[in-house]
């Protein structure tokens, strides 16, 4: 399964997109690569956790300034996984 790289503007399950990025330097495609704790847009059932959600679960061997990236099928903090991504980048492993 190819694990390609999660962006600003990518989205997860619920169709909620990242909306920003943790690091400022590292892009695929000109965006932003978004790592753990990444916000992510309210989405529904627009309730806790879903109105405050973070990307989260990035693969621990691949990090930008120490923080693990984010990569399609990482569940974010509400539970959605992270869904399509337009990357060039693959995060296998």
């Amino acid at each position: 399964m190819t694990n390609k790289a999660h962006r600003v503007g990518d989205t997860n399950t619920a169709g909620a997109p990242v909306t920003d990025s943790l690091q400022t330097f590292f892009r695929d495609g000109g965006k932003l690569v978004a790592v753990d704790g990444s916000p992510v847009a309210p989405h529904t059932p627009f309730t806790t956790p879903h109105i405050t959600t973070v990307t989260a679960n990035g693969v621990s061997w691949f990090r930008i300034n120490g923080i693990p990236a984010n990569r399609t099928g990482d569940a974010d903090s509400c539970g959605h996984a992270r869904a399509s991504s337009g990357a060039v980048i693959n995060l296998n492993g």
